[in-house]
């Protein structure tokens, strides 16, 4: 089947306008939650015949044309609609299909969107399917919210791990880089073979954030979800040093000159063109896009993957930011008559057999099942054996008006246009007005 693609116009609603003026979203503000129950029931072939929407920010050709098709030939008379919106575009997707009352059944996030949506209402709780003992209990976690599951894991658990192409290192004569000192110690050597530490798609004002979620790790002592979700329910404040720290952190790498010359201009193609073709050493990417770095890898390139480095002077956690892929939800919107269908679509889905099937398509490392076999690239063993360094992307706590503010201080910072102490108090600008419009963390 041919998915559709969707425009993402919500009639020039923003994604501030969709969380909290879509009449089941105004909860969030209040910080209520009070998903729809889902009956305990077991997975069985339903009686359901005809369509079943699914708006995803992944497209069929991504891993899933098997697992429709399947799913299908299955179950005759069930047809799957495949509705795609990018990541960038996808709140936005989901609120022009929303006003315009199409079809909402299952529904394929970031799980960045998730806390907004589940405070809004918008997601039937999941706590009582049968099959949720499959999942890893660290991929479940990330997707319980007030002691709900508010959708399932899929795909892989992908993290943001340092690309390094070991062929200059070894050109270079220099380590792998773990500490900040380090990598500044080597700056003239890069300068002198024409090459740059750090490629990155600065242009995806997107990607900023990651960088302080790596650097936040560091200097809270790895506490950085804990002070996180602190500074949420107001214990803490954003303007506290190990957040002007990391905001430093990060602003440093701009100041010293680390990332590649015109690096705000670079889209995802444009850094990966930079990192293989030997133009950057290392790029701070995640790793289900490690597939394409092996298709667009030229002769002499030694690619690999590394903890990122120590980027502030005291000694420090050395942790990577990761989340799942994907989440699967159903919509609180859903149709009873509908409810057993979508509910045996994400039974099927989250199989070993198709888990795998995506991860190898995507060339992500692990499965989120507990028993999937996860990707087949050569780096993925040492992708395992970095586990345990992994921590939850910080933006899947953040309610999204501070995610924006802290892209756009992050952008400027490492263009040098704003102080580490400046980033920090606007950030906790916009959370002090969030919590006079009515903001409360929803845990």
């Amino acid at each position: 089947m041919k998915a559709r693609q969707h425009p993402g116009k919500a009639g020039g609603l923003s994604r501030r306008q969709f969380l909290y003026t879509v009449p089941a979203a105004t909860l969030a503000v209040a910080g209520g939650y009070s998903s729809p129950a889902l009956a305990q029931a077991p997975v069985r072939p339903s009686s359901y015949r005809g369509k079943v929407n699914m708006f995803a920010k992944r497209t069929l050709e991504q891993g899933f044309q098997k697992v429709v098709d399947d799913f299908k030939a299955g179950h005759p008379g069930v047809d799957v609609q495949w509705t795609y919106s990018s990541i960038e575009r996808w709140v936005a997707g989901y609120t022009a299909a929303s006003f315009a009352g199409e079809q909402l059944d299952l529904l394929m996030p970031d799980g960045q969107f998730l806390r907004a949506m589940a405070a809004g209402n918008q997601l039937l709780d999941l706590s009582d399917i049968p099959f949720k003992n499959r999942f890893r209990p660290i991929a479940l976690e990330s997707h319980i919210i007030n002691n709900k599951l508010c959708a399932l894991p899929i795909e892989g658990m992908t993290g943001w791990v340092i690309f390094t192409n070991r062929a200059i290192l070894k050109r270079l004569g220099v380590p792998y880089p773990e500490t900040i000192a380090d990598l500044v110690a080597m700056k003239g050597e890069f300068k002198k073979a024409g090459v740059a530490p750090f490629t990155h798609a600065g242009q995806l004002i997107f990607y900023w954030p990651v960088w302080f979620f790596t650097a936040y790790a560091q200097t809270t002592g790895d506490q950085s979800v804990q002070r996180t979700i602190a500074s949420l329910k107001g214990e803490r404040k954003f303007t506290e040093p190990e957040a002007v720290a990391a905001f430093d952190a990060v602003f440093n790498l701009g100041r010293q000159g680390l990332f590649i010359e015109g690096v705000q201009t670079l889209d995802r193609d444009g850094a990966l063109a930079t990192f293989v073709n030997g133009k950057a050493a290392f790029w701070l990417m995640f790793t289900s896009y490690i597939g394409r770095v092996r298709k667009a890898s030229t002769q002499g390139m030694d690619f690999d993957v590394e903890l990122p480095p120590q980027l502030i002077s005291q000694k420090a956690p050395r942790r990577f930011p990761g989340g799942i892929g994907s989440s699967l939800a159903i919509s609180s919107k859903i149709d009873s008559s509908r409810k057993e269908i979508a509910i045996e679509f994400c039974e099927f889905l989250t199989r070993d057999v198709y888990i795998d099937h995506v991860c190898r398509t995507l060339g992500t490392a692990l499965g989120t099942t507990t028993t999937s076999k996860g990707g087949e690239d050569p780096v993925t063993p040492k992708l395992v054996g970095m586990l345990d360094n992994f921590r939850l992307y910080l933006d899947w706590f953040w309610p999204p008006e501070l995610t924006n503010t802290f892209r756009t201080v992050l952008q400027a910072g490492v263009m040098g246009q704003k102080t580490p102490e400046q980033a920090a108090k606007e950030v906790q600008a916009t959370y002090d007005k969030l919590v006079t419009d009515g903001y409360k963390y929803v845990g």
